[in-house]
């Protein structure tokens, strides 16, 4: 098993000397340099959103302004074009990640749950997979 691991860390390796992966990096280092303001902003109505849904929900008195400025936040920072393209890379990268793992499990069996295009694992019927 140590050996599987080993050479997973060398696949990961390459993953991450990638142009696209690189680029992706590069990405969240300009977006964190550019937007700090705004991060902190969205982190902050992103923090107490879920304050307080844990004290109450939509029953909570702050609940529709915290909602409507955590809205405005994220509009603002997702609007950025880095922001766009950031996003747009992680889902290729993510998209090749789960298409890789399906060909590793189809390698070893088609009996094993594979992702799907979204990274969710399809279910299968039930039943004896014996043969």
């Amino acid at each position: 098993m140590t050996e599987y691991i080993i050479q997973a860390y060398k696949i990961a390796d390459e993953i991450k000397h990638s142009l696209k992966y690189r680029q992706y990096k590069q990405l969240e280092k300009t977006i964190e340099e550019k937007y700090p303001t705004l991060i902190q902003t969205f982190n902050t109505w992103k923090e107490k959103y879920y304050t307080i849904l844990d004290e109450g929900g939509k029953y909570h008195p702050d609940y529709l302004e915290t909602v409507k400025k955590l809205s405005e936040a994220k509009k603002v920072l997702y609007e950025k074009s880095e922001v766009i393209q950031y996003f747009k890379l992680e889902q290729e990268i993510q998209k090749e990640l789960n298409l890789f793992i399906k060909q590793i499990t189809e390698i070893i069996s088609n009996n094993i749950k594979k992702p799907n295009e979204l990274g969710l694992l399809k279910e299968k019927g039930g039943g004896c997979h014996a043969n």
